[in-house]
């Protein structure tokens, strides 16, 4: 290392790297107003939670793929290694969840916010209209008190399939969603937005 006195008697002292350097690239998450970026613990050696994850992906992107939303602005959900997907809503913090339950075929729509943000308030104030807005969703579209974990109601529609893996009928549960979807995006979206303008 090469040692250099200063004018008022200090030493500096300059190392020399004999290595070569690696370029590390940096990566930047932009995550949109009102969302969370969560960390999850996953066990990637865990090989049977794996081939769960890609079967439960392979069935969002099957459905994902032929999903048609009249909508132009509602954005598609990601095909997540999951039971559930979110279609985002206008208001921070609320979203539209669609799951699947392989054990018991039954598939839901229903819509989620967190408590106490602008969304968990749009989505409260389309509960309280519901008299208003059922005969728009049409279908088995119900208000549930159980659903949401903290007591909370929302606004849901489920129906039992069966075994999701036989293509016929995992066929006729896509249509099924593909509708509910649409009818939720249709209904509820304007509502969120209006509700969420009004707050």
């Amino acid at each position: 290392m090469p040692i250099y006195e200063m004018p008022n008697g200090d030493r500096l002292v300059a190392p020399r790297v004999l290595a070569r350097t690696t370029l590390v690239t940096r990566s930047v998450v932009a995550v949109p107003d009102g969302y969370t970026l969560q960390e999850t613990d996953f066990e990637a050696d865990d090989p049977e939670r794996s081939a769960l994850g890609a079967l439960q992906q392979a069935f969002w992107v099957e459905f994902l793929r032929d999903l048609k939303l009249d909508d132009p602005e509602q954005p598609k959900a990601n095909p997540a290694k999951s039971s559930l997907i979110s279609f985002s809503m206008p208001a921070p913090i609320s979203w539209l969840s669609v799951t699947r339950n392989s054990r018991t075929g039954e598939v839901s729509v229903f819509l989620s916010s967190h408590r106490d943000t602008p969304g968990g308030s749009a989505m409260q104030a389309i509960v309280d209209d519901w008299d208003a807005v059922k005969d728009q969703l049409g279908g088995s579209a119900r208000v549930d008190h159980a659903k949401i974990r903290d007591g909370r109601p929302t606004i849901i529609d489920s129906r039992q399939f069966g075994d999701l893996n036989q293509p016929d009928i995992r066929k006729r549960a896509f249509e099924w969603l593909a509708e509910r979807v649409n009818t939720f995006v249709n209904v509820i979206r304007p509502r969120i937005r209006a509700a969420a303008a009004d707050l």
